[in-house]
C-alpha cells in the first residue's frame, strides 16, 4: 500500500511539474509579446490590435466609406499622436481630435470624462491609446471607448493568464492559439524530460539560454497540427482581448 501511495505521489507530482513548466513557458510568451507590442516590435497582438496613423484612417475613409466600414467597423486599433484638441460634446462626452495632414481633417477619439490622466492633457501631447471604431459618424473617423494602451495590455496578459489556468490540465479544445500553444506545450512535456528543469529556471533568459527555442518552436507546431487541424486554427485569434471600458 505504501509503494502504491508513493507511486501515485511521484505521478501526481511529475503530471503537475509538466503541467506548470508548460504553463510557465506559455505564460512567458505571453508576457514577452505584451512587451514587444508595446515597444512596435514584432508581436501576435498586432494582427489583432493594429497601430495605425490619423492620417492614413482618414484617407482610407475619403477612398470608400463602404470599405473602410467593413475593415475597421468595431474593431480595435491603436492611435499614438499628439492631439490637436481636448472638446465636448453637448450631452458631455470627451473627445480628443488627432490631425491628419492638416488641422481640417482629423479623427475623434473619445475617452471617459472620469479619467484623471484627461485633466493633465494639453494641446500638442501625445496620447497612446486604444480604441474602438465605430461608423456612427459618416463626417470622419471616430473612436470610442479609447483606453490607455498601456492599462489596457496589462488587462489583456492577465485575462490570458487566468484562459491558461482554466483549461490548465483539462482536455478541451482551446479556442485561442495561445490555449494551443500551451497544449502542445503540455503534451511535449511529458515526453521530454528537460521540461522539468523548467521549473528552477528565473527568467525567459534562462529558457533560452537553455534551450534551442528554434527547435523547440518547430516540434510546438508539429504537435499543434497534431492535435488541431489547420481548419481549425487558421481562423483563431492568439489572445482573448477584454472589452474595453
Amino acid at each position: 500500500m505504501r509503494k502504491l501511495w508513493l507511486s501515485l505521489l511521484l505521478v501526481s507530482f511529475f503530471s503537475f511539474a509538466q503541467e506548470d513548466a508548460a504553463r510557465k513557458i506559455t505564460f512567458w510568451l505571453i508576457e514577452a509579446n505584451a512587451d514587444a507590442f508595446l515597444q512596435d516590435g514584432p508581436a501576435n497582438l498586432t494582427a489583432q490590435i493594429p497601430k495605425i496613423s490619423a492620417e492614413q484612417l482618414i484617407q482610407e475613409y475619403r477612398n470608400n466609406p463602404l470599405q473602410y466600414d467593413e475593415i475597421y467597423d468595431g474593431k480595435l486599433v491603436r492611435i499614438a499622436e499628439a492631439i490637436s484638441a481636448i472638446k465636448a460634446t453637448t450631452n458631455h462626452q470627451i473627445y480628443l481630435t488627432v490631425d491628419g495632414k492638416d488641422k481640417f481633417e482629423f479623427i475623434s477619439l473619445y475617452v471617459d470624462r472620469k479619467d484623471e490622466n484627461i485633466l493633465s492633457l494639453r494641446k500638442g501631447d501625445i496620447v497612446d491609446k486604444i480604441c474602438k471604431v465605430t461608423n456612427y459618424n459618416n463626417i470622419r473617423p471616430r473612436l470610442v471607448d479609447c483606453q490607455d494602451t498601456i492599462t489596457y495590455i496589462q488587462e489583456v496578459v492577465e485575462i490570458n493568464k487566468a484562459y491558461i489556468d482554466n483549461i490548465a490540465g483539462r482536455p478541451i479544445n482551446a479556442d485561442h492559439l495561445i490555449g494551443v500553444y500551451y497544449q502542445a506545450l503540455y503534451v511535449l512535456s511529458k515526453t521530454d524530460s528537460q521540461f522539468t528543469h523548467i521549473l528552477s529556471l528565473k527568467s525567459p533568459d534562462d529558457f533560452y539560454r537553455s534551450f534551442d527555442y528554434r527547435k523547440l518552436l518547430s516540434r510546438i507546431y508539429n504537435q499543434i497540427n497534431i492535435l488541431y487541424s489547420s481548419q481549425k486554427t487558421q481562423n483563431m485569434n492568439w489572445y482573448i482581448l477584454p472589452e474595453l471600458k
